[in-house]
């Protein structure tokens, strides 16, 4: 309880009745819903209680208008090094004892007063969740990236096909007793240490992560731990799905307040896209929110979501034919942007061609998924990469394209870079008989690559509480 109260509800022998009942109209809010307060001696060892229905045994009789005639010497109190299970028997001993008043003294060795607890406060402490947790899952983008930036937007529809996969970022949020908010990112070695939040709100540098945070009005300290699956900047959608697991677990904290998705998603893009000045779409938050295989309908602020319909066996093997090879990390996915961006503001209706173009691709790859022809899906890919290079040049380079078309020479059917481009993951469709040949060919061609299989999540953001 805060000390102010406490000192309020502290009485000694020779206080005045009247004085007590005065008290209590201001305090009973803070202990129970009649009153209560605690007597003590002149050392200020606890000596006893007051409640008001001690008080209103006595009102009418006059010789009985000092706390000395009115307190209880025989009461229940908790011991400070008693555990809160121990706490919560003593309350329930109140309770089938029928008394009336559950707040509860807690003394010290010196039998002085420590702290008051009130046995439904005592609850709600008990039920304050000692971490909160959000996952959501990283995605792929099949058809449509790069359409889907609010300027096109503007005066165009866009169709993206995408899908949720098994790479997942975690944040963990560890509320605090005191005012100190710590953030440890561990998919970049970064952290920032700040001793209230008044000084994290002073933070002068630009920090997607600080924005976020700003963004809240935080009245209570906690500890921030983010791990990913994998690395920021190659092409998954990091920045965004980080926004919307920080925002979420800060939801959640702040008076458990539950948040709809719709209202999510626009405050992450106005916080990343606008405040952080981080370029980039709308398909990072809504592929990855809802998880599975999406259809995103895009225009002006208006998204639709639909939640395709894939059978199993077309997304088994899928998975078998679908190869993710971690081609470096790019050093700025918003510069890349910013001159796709400018590449379409001096040229507006040249890229539109390609823009329609793209598309109407889009409408063919989702048919040839729901349809089951894989292979016909995986060559629209790489239609889909061209028409991308088209829209924007800086999404490739020369090390990429002769990467790419040696896969090409050696089974692949098509594939795409994920993400702003010209590094990061390298999404292909090939084959199985293909494969052990492919890789082994272009491990030749650059020993430092990673290759895995890109793996499906039908889940999008998770989130629970550990008590």
């Amino acid at each position: 309880m805060n000390k102010e109260i406490i000192n309020l509800i502290t009485f000694k022998e020779k206080d005045k009745i009247s004085k007590v009942i005065n008290v209590f109209n201001k305090t009973a809010p803070y202990t129970d819903s009649k009153g209560f307060g605690v007597v003590v001696n002149n050392s200020n060892k606890c000596i006893g209680v007051i409640t008001d229905g001690d008080i209103r045994r006595v009102l009418n009789k006059k010789k009985q208008d000092i706390v000395k005639k009115v307190y209880n010497n025989k009461f229940s109190f908790a011991k400070k090094t008693q555990s809160k299970t121990a706490i919560l028997q003593i309350f329930e001993k109140l309770i089938k004892e029928k008394n009336y008043h559950l707040s509860l003294p807690v003394l010290d060795n010196n039998k002085k007063v420590f702290d008051i607890i009130n046995y439904n406060n005592f609850l709600l402490e008990e039920r304050h969740p000692k971490c909160i947790r959000v996952k959501i899952p990283a995605r792929v983008s099949f058809v449509g990236g790069g359409t889907d930036f609010s300027e096109y937007l503007n005066k165009n529809k866009s169709y993206i096909l995408s899908a949720a996969i098994q790479k997942f970022l975690t944040v963990s949020l560890y509320p605090r007793k005191d005012e100190k908010i710590t953030i440890n990112n561990y998919s970049n070695n970064k952290s920032f240490n700040f001793k209230n939040f008044n000084l994290l709100k002073n933070y002068k540098k630009n920090d997607l992560i600080i924005n976020l945070l700003k963004n809240k009005n935080l009245n209570t300290g906690f500890d921030l731990e983010i791990f990913s699956d994998f690395e920021p900047q190659t092409g998954l959608g990091g920045s965004s799905i980080l926004s919307l697991a920080i925002l979420k677990s800060l939801s959640l904290l702040k008076n458990n307040e539950e948040v709809d998705d719709y209202s999510l998603i626009n405050e992450a893009y106005k916080i990343e896209r606008l405040d952080s000045k981080i370029k980039g779409g709308w398909q990072d938050y809504l592929s990855s929110i809802y998880g599975g295989f999406n259809w995103i309908d895009l225009y002006q602020s208006n998204f639709f979501i639909n939640r395709l319909r894939v059978d199993k066996k077309t997304e088994l093997e899928l998975e078998n034919n679908l190869l993710l090879i971690k081609f470096g990390k790019r050093k700025s996915s918003s510069l890349i942007q910013a001159k796709k961006l400018l590449s379409y503001k001096k040229n507006p209706k040249s890229k539109k061609i390609y823009f329609n173009k793209m598309r109407n691709l889009s409408i063919h790859m989702k048919n040839f998924l729901i349809n089951g022809d894989l292979d016909k899906f995986g060559e629209s890919m790489d239609r889909s990469w061209f028409l991308k290079k088209q829209l924007n040049s800086n999404s490739s380079n020369k090390k990429l394209d002769k990467f790419y078309n040696i896969a090409k020479k050696n089974g692949v059917l098509g594939g795409k870079i994920l993400g702003a481009g010209q590094s990061g993951y390298l999404l292909i469709y090939v084959n199985s008989i293909y494969q052990s040949k492919l890789i082994a060919k272009l491990k030749k061609v650059n020993s430092s690559i990673k290759i895995e299989r890109a793996s499906f999540s039908s889940d999008g953001l998770k989130y629970w509480k550990m008590f």
